[in-house]
């Protein structure tokens, strides 16, 4: 659903975006969405290509990246991972991969492994006709494999600083608990956490050369390998306590109470950390402002020099 968030505001104007979410338009979405996986655990059948468009068509415009980035100038990352396979996960977006459908891409996130089957990626050519992009690979969710992709949002836009907010159900117990919120017992937890992560990686070494016998066994061990290893939390992070939901509902249709309910706890868990947020996105666009008022000068000193000459 974050990524959902993320497309939602990428590719819409301020003014549209605010008038979107000031409706019962997201209401309606979130409902439809727990209509679709509701059915999916009552029917024990898998999710269709056609019910998760028909969740996505509705709120997100059939653009592009580069197409997303140039009508809003905000820069949409959607990480996906393969299915199957060495390949490694992939960061979508305008710079790597400008061409490519945010639809597509997004239908890959939401593709978790025994809720949502694989899914191609589409993107259009040349001629702005779509096609199928890397047609002989399927992708899924990136969580999968690289959840948060801090060295290549770092590579690519020069990132050092992360504001995480982080709502995986299957993440969300494991760093979001008392214990860790705990002055005194915080300290052994993230030793726990470190001696859990070595032992996952040396079993999955030392096992690693006998799963080519085994594939199905290989792709498993590779996927809850790379969960356990992954870094879920960055320099701020919001993370809301929902430990009131219980875990059989996430797959059922909630009430517009309940749903309400659930948004006021995401904003409740927002509000101590804008204040953080403000000073530290200050600071980036001051620096910002520096390097754009430096490359003016250095071509205002420039064009005199040519006069000059």
């Amino acid at each position: 659903m974050p990524v959902i968030f993320a497309a939602l505001a990428g590719t819409r104007s301020d003014k549209d975006l605010i008038e979107f979410l000031e409706n019962d338009m997201l209401l309606e979405i979130i409902e439809k969405e727990a209509t679709i996986f509701r059915n999916i655990a009552e029917k024990r059948s898998s999710l269709s290509i056609k019910d998760l468009e028909s969740v996505i068509k509705v709120i997100i415009p059939n653009l592009t990246f580069q197409e997303a980035f140039e009508k809003t100038g905000r820069k949409i990352n959607i990480s996906v991972s393969p299915h199957g396979g060495q390949q490694k996960s992939r960061l979508l977006n305008a710079i790597a991969s400008p061409n490519v459908l945010i639809r597509s891409a997004l239908m890959a996130s939401c593709a978790v492994p025994g809720v949502f089957p694989p899914v191609t990626l589409f993107a259009k050519n040349k001629e702005g006709k779509v096609q199928a992009y890397l047609p002989s690979r399927k992708w899924i969710d990136g969580s999968m494999s690289n959840d948060l992709p801090s060295k290549r949002l770092a590579r690519l836009f020069g990132v050092n600083h992360f504001i995480i907010s982080l709502t995986n159900p299957l993440v969300l117990p494991f760093v979001n608990t008392p214990f860790q919120r705990s002055e005194f017992l915080a300290p052994i937890v993230r030793f726990g956490t470190a001696v859990i992560k070595e032992t996952s990686q040396f079993n999955y070494t030392i096992a690693k050369r006998f799963f080519k016998y085994i594939p199905s066994l290989a792709l498993f061990a590779n996927t809850v390998n790379s969960v356990v290893q992954q870094d879920y939390k960055g320099d701020i992070n919001i993370m809301a306590d929902f430990s009131v939901i219980k875990p059989n509902k996430l797959l059922s249709a909630l009430s517009r109470e309940e749903l309400t309910e659930l948004i006021q706890k995401g904003e409740k868990a927002t509000w101590p950390k804008l204040e953080a947020i403000r000073i530290c996105t200050k600071v980036g666009r001051t620096l910002n402002k520096i390097l754009v008022e430096y490359e003016l000068e250095e071509m205002r000193l420039a064009k005199r020099y040519l006069t000059a000459n």
